[in-house]
């Protein structure tokens, strides 16, 4: 039986979305990946300060349209392969979040050294930003510069 991460990426190959290319752009962002246990230590963090998706939008459509690329940098041990990365980042990316915040607004540590990519987004204008994620915990920076912290599990998601 077929794994859900093959069905997945074989579904993207033939039925391709419109979301922005990713890319694997391999350098060094930070020499303490591998034990760090939070996403974007040094970002800005204004406790208390959640936005609300009434909209329902997807990340992607948090991000906007001025998204036009996803570079990845550094991925955590558990990923087979780019292709891996790629349906992770595919299923953030469509995921549709009840909140998003200006602060992690959750307990549980985000080890990066399994499950964690380091990347940047790149924006139209030239702008770029960053994207932490570990599992389904998720840190971005949007076009404007403002880093925003979203959580993925099943309960923080609209059905």
């Amino acid at each position: 039986m077929m794994q859900p991460t093959v069905v997945l990426a074989v579904v993207l190959m033939i039925f391709p979305d419109s979301g922005p290319p990713i890319r694997h752009v391999p350098r060094v962002v930070d020499t303490g990946f591998a034990t760090r246990s939070s996403l974007c230590p040094d970002a800005p963090s204004i406790g208390g300060a959640v936005e609300a998706n009434d909209a329902r939008r997807s990340v992607a459509e948090f991000l906007g349209p001025e998204l036009v690329e996803l570079q990845v940098h550094q991925v955590g041990d558990s990923f087979q392969d780019f292709g891996a990365v790629a349906t992770h980042l595919r299923w953030i990316l469509a995921q549709r979040p009840q909140f998003v915040s200006r602060y992690a607004p959750w307990a549980e540590g985000t080890p990066m050294g399994a499950a964690g990519i380091l990347g940047t987004l790149r924006y139209t204008e030239g702008s770029a930003g960053r994207v932490e994620v570990a599992g389904v915990h998720v840190c971005v920076q949007d076009s404007t510069g403002t880093v925003w912290w979203i959580r993925l599990a099943p309960i923080d998601l609209w059905p």
